[in-house]
């Protein structure tokens, strides 16, 4: 089969992994962020960040995003979009938990490899319970079973140290999320250009929304950074979370 890639892809470092086919539907986009353990990485050898991070997720046994944007807006395809992805997988464990419902999950955090219920409710969900009020749980996102299997992830390229995800690469995640909700057929047209797509909420997801159990930190959802998701929600014309009624 041949590789399909967003014609927003500048290069192609594509995986090394052995991936299955994908055999469901596209219901959404998943936006991450790296993490900054891998720019550090690069900054210690002296490598470029994008050029380290993209060298990294191609190789046979990592995992990958669709695709990563660096700094400057440069997009690298690294798994092809008719393969699946392992980008943000949920487990079984973490499945069961989110399946007990809004008054329960939020309860739990992840220590070590292990989650446990503290027994009371943890204010680091509350971004997520604010998002989605309307929910009970993660698992009501996206149809039945397997994230990966019917997504398409794509990953910012974490900050440099002490620095923010710049503009130029918010704007140019914003271009490759249209341009897969366009051909995914995931939003509405409201006119005849693809500018004019009006893009439900839940078709654009953080990983911090499919799993916040995994996702979270006391300070609440990072993966990617709010102030970069709402950025992007806005270029994107979608109402990331309600705004709370005035007094």
């Amino acid at each position: 089969m041949t590789d399909i890639w967003s014609g927003n892809a500048t290069r192609i470092e594509r995986t090394q992994r052995d991936l299955p086919e994908r055999g469901k539907k596209v219901h959404a986009v998943i936006i991450h962020t790296t993490g900054s353990g891998i720019v550090g990485k690069a900054l210690k050898k002296d490598l470029d960040p994008l050029d380290y991070a993209a060298s990294y997720y191609a190789r046979k046994n990592s995992y990958a995003s669709h695709y990563l944007v660096g700094y400057d807006g440069t997009v690298v395809g690294t798994v092809p979009e008719n393969l699946v992805a392992y980008h943000a997988g949920v487990s079984k464990g973490r499945r069961s938990i989110y399946q007990q419902g809004r008054g329960r999950w939020p309860r739990h955090v992840k220590r070590g490899k292990d989650i446990v219920d503290t027994g009371k409710h943890q204010a680091r969900y509350d971004d997520w319970l604010e998002r989605w009020p309307d929910l009970d749980s993660p698992v009501d996102l996206l149809p039945g079973r397997g994230v990966n299997s019917q997504t398409i992830g794509v990953d910012f390229l974490a900050p440099l140290p002490g620095e923010k995800h710049p503009k130029t690469q918010i704007m140019w995640v914003r271009a490759l999320v249209m341009d897969i909700v366009d051909r995914y057929n995931l939003g509405t047209v409201s006119g005849s250009l693809v500018e004019e797509l009006e893009i439900p909420k839940a078709a654009v997801l953080r990983h911090a929304d499919v799993d916040p159990l995994a996702r979270s930190t006391a300070r609440g959802g990072w993966d990617p950074p709010r102030y970069a998701f709402e950025a992007l929600c806005a270029q994107l014309g979608i109402e990331a979370w309600t705004p709370e009624p005035a007094a």
